[in-house]
Parts: C-alpha cells; structure tokens; sequence
C-alpha cells in the first residue's frame, strides 16, 4: 500500500532553502535584490537568520505534505475505506478489496509526469490563492 514518506518530505522541505542560497548569493541576484529592496549589508546582519530559515523551512515542509495528496492518488484510496469495519485491524471486506485493488491497480498513473502534471495544477492555484 502506498503511504507517505516524511524522510522524502524532510529532504524535499530544503530544496527552497538551497536555490535561496543560490538566488541571493551576490554573484548571481544577491547583489541586484540588495539594491532594489534597500537591503544593506548592516540590516541583514540584524536579522534573526534562525527565525527566517526555520520558517522558511517549516513552511516548505507543509507544502510539500500537503502537496503529496495531490500529486500521489493512492494515498486517498485508504482515507474513504478507514472507517468500514475491520480495516484498521487489517481484516474483513474493506481491507480485503483494498489489497485486490493495489495489487491490480497500483502503478496506473503513477509515474514522474503524471505526477508532475498535479504538482504543476497544484502549485499554480497554490501560488494564485498566496498571490
């Protein structure tokens, strides 16, 4: 059965954190985000850089959790079954049709572009609500 992997997510989480270093690095936009924003060298010294990439991070990591229900649809298959009688203890009918189906079913649109193509939608009506 298909279930989530919070090490994957985890890793997942500092993939904004690595192109930020990237970004704002002064030899790539670092410098050109300075002069646009205001921003000097003495006022990023102040700043609390624990806070802002903790944030930064705790955020991603909820992104990326979140964004794992649209992108993966065998995570959903169990949430409607959770409540029939017996699933949670691995036995009766649910549980049962559960298994036939995964076994049958499992690999069908789940490959990388299926779920680039969710990522993408998902991402797009993220951004637009944040916007």
């Amino acid at each position: 059965m298909q279930s989530m992997n919070l090490l994957v997510i985890f890793l997942v989480s500092f993939i904004p954190l690595i192109i930020g270093f990237v970004w704002y690095n002064p030899k790539v936009f670092g410098t050109i985000w300075m002069n646009e924003t205001g921003m000097t060298e003495e006022k990023a010294k102040e700043a609390n850089l624990f806070m802002i990439f903790g944030i930064t991070f705790f955020m991603s990591f909820l992104f990326a959790f979140t964004l794992q229900f649209s992108v993966v649809h065998q995570l959903h298959i169990s949430s409607i079954l959770k409540d029939e009688v017996g699933f949670a203890e691995k036995t009766g009918d649910a549980y049962a049709d559960l298994n036939y189906f995964m076994t049958k079913y499992k690999l069908n649109f789940n490959y990388i572009k299926h779920g680039e193509l969710h990522g993408l939608i998902a991402s797009i009506f993220t951004k637009i609500t944040i916007i």
